[in-house]
């Protein structure tokens, strides 16, 4: 067995539309001058709402990541990596990234510098409680 990342086996029209447009919100949840893991913090549930709704569709989320990633010398982007499992044992993973932001916009410039340190701030994603 592996992670099948080849044939997407979760696409669920109301869920892959939560997918696609789950940079959408941004602006709702951002507020200028944040560090990296306030980041995190603000986008948590976003990512556990996406997870809900895909256990309601009957598959187990079993891990994840979200990603702060450096772009170039002012931008930066957010994506997820998420895995499934559904009840035949057959993995699944649910991926998007966002188009780049500029980092004064958003990140304090403390966070810009330790984003530009590290160049990409990983975070384990768990099951929403």
């Amino acid at each position: 067995m592996g992670i099948n990342l080849s044939t997407p086996q979760l696409i669920m029209t109301g869920v892959q539309a939560l997918i696609e447009t789950a940079f959408d919100r941004l602006k709702e949840i951002f507020r200028p001058d944040m560090s990296l893991n306030e980041v995190a913090e603000n986008y948590s549930p976003v990512i556990d709402d996406i997870i809900t709704k895909y256990e309601k569709e009957g598959v187990k989320f079993s891990a994840g990541k979200f990603k702060i990633s450096c772009v170039d010398e002012k931008n930066f982007n957010l994506g997820f990596e998420l895995y499934f499992q559904d009840a035949d044992k057959k993995w699944s993973k649910v991926a998007k990234t966002s188009n780049p932001m500029d980092a004064k916009d958003w990140l304090s410039p403390e966070g810009w510098q330790e984003l530009q340190s590290v160049k990409e701030k990983v975070y384990d994603v768990e099951a929403p409680k």
